[in-house]
């Protein structure tokens, strides 16, 4: 099985608390990403779904990369890999 990649990814912000990855899989004529085109994750060290505050904090880095932060969504996760059912990080 093959995987053919034509987009750009990357990191596009990082501190001791937080990454914000992001996907582009259509970059369009102008350089941009496609919205509908892009995924955008949040990687935590904490469980817990992200807080208001934090949210706030990071809703510029999603403007920062022309994606509007009201579209997203919040996906609860309890630090546990369900496939290997075993933890993917220790706090």
């Amino acid at each position: 099985m093959s995987y053919c990649f034509a987009g750009v990814a990357g990191i596009a912000y990082a501190d001791e608390e937080y990454a914000v990855v992001m996907e582009c899989d259509e970059v369009r004529e102008d350089g941009t990403c496609d919205p509908s085109e892009t995924i955008v994750e949040v990687l935590s060290r904490h469980s817990a779904t992200l807080s208001q505050a934090t949210i706030a904090k990071l809703s510029p880095v999603a403007e920062g990369l022309c994606l509007d932060a009201s579209d997203f969504h919040l996906l609860p996760h309890d630090g546990r890999c369900r496939r290997l059912n075993e933890t993917i990080y220790t706090s």
